[in-house]
């Protein structure tokens, strides 16, 4: 019995150290015990404590709505960059072989599940990358049957249907050539 004890202190007793160390440094880094919320003994001063606060209160006025908005403009316009460069890209063999993974996946998980909408959203995303976009309008909507208000179905719904239009223009433009 002692000796199990014994193995048992030797494989915990790091995990108990590293678990002191971190709490320690949480407590210190932020000068206050993270349980009473007291301040400990050789922090900052109240008057210091003070002019902190209002710094930070400065700084956090200091930015606008105005400026929040940009920035948040600036975030949307780079995602749609990111986007719009990614679907220009041709797709490489590696690229198509996971994506055809990803369908096998999907299509596995919704033989489990048939009511397991992420399944047919993730379908969907695949079937577009892949050019395939009667199955992933089929995916989509078997989704959207499951749930209607799905914002992300819908989203993905209205791209495969606009891939799929584009596609339709591009092999008519070919053929009147």
């Amino acid at each position: 019995m002692k000796t199990a004890v014994n193995q048992l202190k030797k494989s915990i007793a790091p995990y108990l150290v590293m678990c002191c160390l971190l709490f320690c440094f949480a407590a210190c880094s932020n000068g206050t015990d993270s349980k009473t919320s007291e301040k400990k003994v050789g922090s900052t001063s109240p008057t210091v404590a003070k002019a902190n606060a209002t710094k930070k209160a400065k700084k956090s006025t200091a930015t606008t709505d105005k400026q929040k908005e940009s920035r948040k403009d600036k975030k949307a316009k780079s995602k749609n960059k990111k986007t719009k460069k990614d679907s220009k890209k041709p797709l490489t063999d590696a690229d198509k072989k996971k994506l055809e993974n990803s369908v096998k996946e999907n299509q596995a998980a919704i033989a489990k599940d048939a009511k397991n909408v992420k399944a047919y959203n993730t379908l969907c995303v695949a079937y577009i990358k892949l050019g395939k976009y009667d199955k992933a309008i089929e995916s989509c909507k078997k989704g959207l049957a499951l749930k209607p208000d799905g914002k992300l179905v819908k989203a993905n719904l209205k791209w495969a249907e606009k891939e799929k239009l584009k596609n339709q223009k591009k092999k008519n433009e070919q053929q009147k050539k």
